[in-house]
């Protein structure tokens, strides 16, 4: 690939997906917009003959023109896709269950997990909170914890 026809199609791109805005409106999808461009550009840049895209072989000047006709109302679209899947949190949380459970140590209590935007499980002692973007952008529960200091339990 050649990084100067890469950094032109970067550019485009982020033209045509309005991507200053996009990010300002959606702050928690940087990451993932960032990298949804880039295998855009990548994509684009293609000096394969054919792309493989929804398990068929596409011409290559096809995928870039498809590509490079994208608008920020597309990558809106993609993004909440992504944002509804809660299956990541759901399956976050089953595993760390199923984890302690191996150790025989039980939740006193779940919340939210079937909702999947913000799963707490509650072991006493430790606490765990599975996030996903959005949620965790909301909450930000970091900030609680900006002026607390380390503690250590000593018996």
């Amino acid at each position: 690939m050649d990084p100067n026809e890469m950094a032109d199609c970067r550019a485009q791109i982020l033209g045509n997906i309005g991507y200053t805005e996009l990010v300002r409106e959606r702050p928690w999808d940087r990451g993932q917009v960032d990298e949804l461009v880039e295998l855009m550009v990548e994509a684009a840049c293609s000096k394969r003959e054919t792309i493989r895209a929804a398990g068929n072989e596409v011409p290559r000047a096809l995928v870039r023109r498809r590509l490079l006709g994208l608008d920020g109302d597309h990558l809106n679209f993609v993004l909440d896709c992504l944002q509804r899947n809660t299956t990541q949190v759901r399956a976050l949380c089953e595993n760390a269950e199923e984890q302690f459970s191996r150790q025989g140590i039980e939740p006193r209590r779940t919340e939210g997990v079937r909702d999947g935007r913000w799963g707490v499980l509650d072991y006493g002692d430790v606490i765990v909170h599975v996030f996903n973007d959005e949620s965790r952008l909301f909450y930000h529960l970091e900030r609680l914890w900006d002026e607390g200091e380390n503690v250590r339990r000593i018996d």
